[in-house]
């Protein structure tokens, strides 16, 4: 049972550091109280699982950044902040001493001018550099707090401008009574708006449903290769293939088939198996055509470069590795000597596992034994191992190397950037995003009590998610018998982090997937 009188007195206590943290930050006034009573209402929502987090503080600022995140920044060079109240600037007498030849009388601010002068140097930092300070020196957080919220490594931080005067600005912002019913009014009236957007999803759902034909004349697991599916004319809200609720959504239209094992993105279509291990490729104008035979569940390794797909057919006599060439249709095989698994294809290179190790290979030449095992993905000039103690991201051209937290891992096209995972790897999990060029850990673009389903790369420096509620995740049923989550498809842009939600899943089926 949530515990208001707790939330109640957190309230009271840190509404102020909260609020002129973020006018501080750059929030315009209305705004910043907006921001505040939005963020705040979410951690209301679920306030007990807040309390068991190892740090409510950090928490619950980053659950208010993460909705000012959401928001467009306004240009915070250009903001004028509100008048203060405060005595008007003194002037020294004629007399003074200090206005002799040879003497410099001291400068008397008023709290509006000086917050005028301090704003003007915090806006020369970067918006994650401005948020660190102002976190540390307003709202009081550690340097390890800092870290937390802003989802980046531990660090010193260094301030342009004077800690005291900063301290003096802030409390010169008059503060209104924490504003507790409209919280709580605004955690009601996101509950509303849930159940709303659920009901309309399905709707929307059955309209996409009724137009493609729902039924099919036989069951689609008895659809041989080759044969045509339910396909209707409709644009990918996001840059990369999806599955979710029995529709394959590629970039220009939506095939409706069974359940997706693994789905991996070629140009405007996809290379996918079904959870019988067949493989299949959607070309973007939804024709399927099947291509192969692997184990259920495997994986799938695709390259634009060369439009070759690649997996591991264990039905023949002697397990064989398979490239396949979407553009002619041809096969290219190489026998291997037991148990394997495909890692990735990079340009001209196919990347397989094996019991005896690693191995790299360019069709019609013999495989070369990678000098280490580990290998998770590969990506231009970038790799990713896995470690004992995490993964181990490396810039083969620059020789650096950072060992990071994580399980398993993903690189951007063009390797600028790592996906991994918190925990044991399983979904649902808390994604880790990396720089892969520094190591630097980034914001995933997920709030405290968020999981993903899924996550992936997107071309152009993008990063999507299937998002979903912790506190939804294993939950009873809804009144209406619905046990499935209220999931979200989520999509960031990269450097800065800037996300926003797409399309609301109100059930998405027993595995929704994004293209790899």
């Amino acid at each position: 049972m949530r515990n208001d009188a707790d939330f109640a007195a957190y309230l009271a206590a840190r509404w102020p550091f909260l609020l002129r943290s973020l006018l501080l930050i750059g929030c315009l006034p209305g705004e910043a109280e907006d921001v505040a009573r939005t963020g705040l209402a979410r951690c209301y929502a679920a306030w007990d699982e807040v309390l068991q987090t190892d740090d409510v503080d950090a928490c619950v600022y980053r659950v208010v950044l993460d909705v000012w995140h959401r928001r467009k920044r306004p240009p915070t060079a250009s903001v004028e902040p509100a008048p203060v109240p405060g005595p008007e600037p003194a002037s020294a007498p004629a007399s003074d001493p200090a206005s002799e030849p040879g003497t410099r009388a001291p400068e008397v601010l008023d709290p509006a001018e000086l917050r005028r002068r301090l704003e003007a140097r915090l806006a020369e930092l970067t918006p994650g550099d401005r948020e660190a300070v102002v976190l540390h020196l307003v709202a009081g957080l550690s340097e390890t707090q800092v870290a937390d919220v802003l989802e980046r490594p531990a660090q010193p931080i260094r301030t342009p401008v004077p800690a005291e005067d900063l301290r003096i600005v802030s409390e010169s912002i008059d503060v209104l009574a924490p504003p507790l019913d409209d919280v709580v009014a605004e955690a009601r009236a996101q509950r509303r708006r849930r159940r709303r957007t659920i009901v309309a999803s399905v709707a929307a759902a059955a309209v996409v449903v009724a137009g493609a034909g729902w039924g099919l004349s036989r069951p689609s697991a008895e659809a041989p290769a080759d044969t045509p599916r339910v396909v209707v004319r409709q644009p990918n809200p996001v840059d990369v293939p999806w599955y979710a609720g029995g529709l394959l959504h590629l970039a220009a239209v939506t095939i409706r088939m069974p359940a997706v094992g693994d789905l991996a993105a070629v140009d405007d279509g996809a290379a996918f198996t079904d959870t019988d291990g067949a493989v299949w490729f959607a070309a973007g104008d939804g024709v399927v055509t099947g291509i192969g035979r692997t184990t259920p569940g495997a994986r799938i390794a695709v390259s634009d470069q060369t439009d070759w797909a690649a997996w591991v057919d264990p039905s023949a006599d002697v397990p064989r590795l398979v490239v396949h060439d979407l553009a002619s249709g041809r096969d290219t095989t190489l026998d291997l000597p037991g148990s394997a698994s495909v890692l990735a294809v990079d340009q001209d290179r196919v990347y397989f596992a094996t019991p005896e190790g690693d191995f790299e290979w360019s069709p019609g030449e013999e495989p070369v034994r990678l000098d280490r095992t580990g290998l998770l993905d590969v990506e231009s000039g970038s790799r990713v191992y896995a470690d004992a103690r995490g993964i181990e991201i490396v810039q083969v051209i620059f020789s650096v190397a950072n060992l990071r937290p994580g399980v398993g891992a993903l690189l951007s096209p063009g390797g600028n950037f790592v996906l991994s995972r918190a925990g044991d790897g399983s979904a649902p999990f808390r994604p880790l995003l990396y720089d892969a060029r520094t190591g630097e850990r980034m914001r995933s673009g997920l709030a405290a009590g968020e999981l993903a389903l899924d996550a992936t790369f997107g071309p152009n420096h993008t990063v999507s998610y299937l998002v979903a509620p912790r506190s939804e995740l294993g939950a009873p049923p809804a009144v209406d018998g619905n046990t499935e989550p209220l999931v979200v498809l989520r999509t960031c842009d990269l450097a800065p982090v800037v996300c926003h939600d797409v399309i609301p899943l109100a059930r998405p089926g027993e595995r929704p997937l994004l293209g790899h």
